[in-house]
């Protein structure tokens, strides 16, 4: 049809969809911009979860304190082998302020924040891991960590608490990642609604296992350090008895524990809560029995830092403490293909590694522990709302090498459907991120990989 006779609605659809297409256009066209540092590290805090930890230490004197949140390097001997053994050993003459004044027992949460641009919104992926020295009950082991992902969609130049959207949370409890979208009735926070705005952060509250367990049946009550969301608002608790609903389980769990960010400071105000120090240790050591209900008032409150997973990582590698052996870890090898360099100074000695192919070892030296390069939630490769991963299945495509930033962001949904690994493996709702993603041009970060924070 010649254009002279074209129908008027048919211009004006015409008309709208070429102005449509010239606004869209325009907005892809936009420079990608990117947080700073100070902004990423402000989302860290705003978001850090409120963890309401349950004891085990039945008044014994050998096990005070077993159930503090600690960091990797607490003894400073930049040795992570025998830390459960140190932990179980020795932190009793550290609280009675006899032996170990060189020992820093901070509680601590390993973090990285990714940061990714998708159809010209910024995104961000924030991972806080919860470390303790030593796993107990049948077939104790060093190390024990649970890791918390929060993704956020709408991220702005401005900050957190500028418009963004939270989307999903998920928590790992032995392998189980359980995933929890905006607005699910697990999901409670310590943040201004529930505190009349005396805290503007917006603090996941999670519940913890105590140290010890019986096993690993899914029958079993929840044990070895597992997280679950709290069912309960902060208000239903904080003047009352210090039990609380916990996920998957239908029951009431005490705690004995807060554990809260330092940098968070409304939060820290609000709990009262106090650093770990070797002057405050035995103030904060609680030697409750896990059956022992008390009032939430009479819970112990402590300060915990965030610290970097891009400072543990290096201390993997087959070459970190050169020329003698790796004292941290062993076994599996994992290769990753190094685009950028990384450093750590976490052990005491500087490790440094270039560019290039390198081999990380992925197990726990001193027990049977996986390490961060064979975590299935470092590269994304997790089943939503399951037991398991597809990391293997990914690894074959890669001919058994990661690329440095291979990442697999989920968007929140299940997936597709259950069966065995390998029918899962692709069905996952959510992708792979492009090459480049983590370019400063591309509006990326891949904080996996970078110190945020002051050692």
């Amino acid at each position: 049809m010649h254009p002279s006779t074209t129908h008027p609605l048919s211009r004006l659809l015409l008309l709208v969809a070429i102005t449509l297409g010239w606004s869209a256009s325009r907005a892809n066209a936009q420079e990608p911009w990117s947080l700073t540092d100070d902004a990423r590290r402000a989302f860290l805090h705003y978001y850090s979860p409120v963890i309401l930890k349950r004891a085990d230490e039945d008044g014994n004197p050998n096990l005070l304190g077993h159930d503090w949140i600690t960091n990797f390097n607490f003894d400073r001997d930049g040795n992570f082998s025998d830390n459960d053994k140190r932990w179980r050993r020795d932190k009793r003459d550290f609280i009675a302020g006899t032996d170990h004044a060189d020992w820093r027992i901070q509680p601590t949460l390993y973090t990285a924040l990714i940061e990714f641009t998708q159809g010209g919104e910024k995104s961000l992926i924030l991972l806080y891991h919860v470390y303790h020295a030593l796993q107990g009950g049948i077939g104790k082991d060093v190390h024990d960590w649970e890791r918390i992902e929060v993704r956020i969609d709408g991220a702005r130049p401005g900050g957190p608490g500028s418009g963004e959207v939270l989307n999903y949370f998920v928590l790992t409890a032995h392998s189980l990642h359980a995933g929890r979208a905006l607005g699910h009735h697990d999901l409670h926070f310590l943040d201004a609604r529930k505190t009349s705005g005396a805290v503007r952060g917006k603090h996941l509250l999670v519940w913890q296992a105590e140290w010890n367990g019986t096993g690993l049946l899914i029958s079993s009550p929840p044990n070895k350090s597992e997280l679950r969301f709290v069912e309960d608002n902060v208000g239903e608790f904080v003047d009352a008895k210090a039990l609380v609903d916990v996920s998957g389980t239908g029951n009431e769990f005490a705690f004995h524990y807060v554990f809260v960010d330092r940098d968070a400071e409304d939060a820290t105000a609000y709990w009262h809560a106090r650093e770990l120090t070797r002057e405050t240790a035995r103030d904060l050591a609680s030697g409750r029995d896990e059956h022992d209900v008390i009032q939430t008032d009479a819970t112990i409150r402590i300060t915990y830092e965030l610290q970097d997973l891009g400072d543990v990582f290096p201390t993997h590698s087959i070459d970190a403490y050169w020329p003698a052996r790796n004292k941290s870890w062993s076994g599996t090898k994992v290769m990753v293909d190094m685009t950028d360099g990384i450093r750590s100074d976490l052990t005491g000695t500087p490790i440094s590694l270039e560019p290039g192919l390198h081999e990380f070892y992925g197990t726990a030296r001193g027990g049977k522990r996986r390490g961060y390069p064979r975590k299935h939630w470092f590269w994304g490769t997790y089943l939503w709302n399951c037991r398991g991963s597809w990391t293997e299945f990914a690894l074959v495509k890669r001919d058994g090498v990661w690329n440095q930033h291979d990442y697999f962001a989920h968007d929140g949904v299940r997936g597709a459907r259950s069966g065995d690994t390998r029918e899962r493996a692709g069905k996952e709702r959510g992708r792979w991120l492009p090459p480049g993603w983590h370019l400063p041009e591309n509006g990326g970060f891949d904080g996996r990989w970078v110190s945020l924070f002051e050692d």
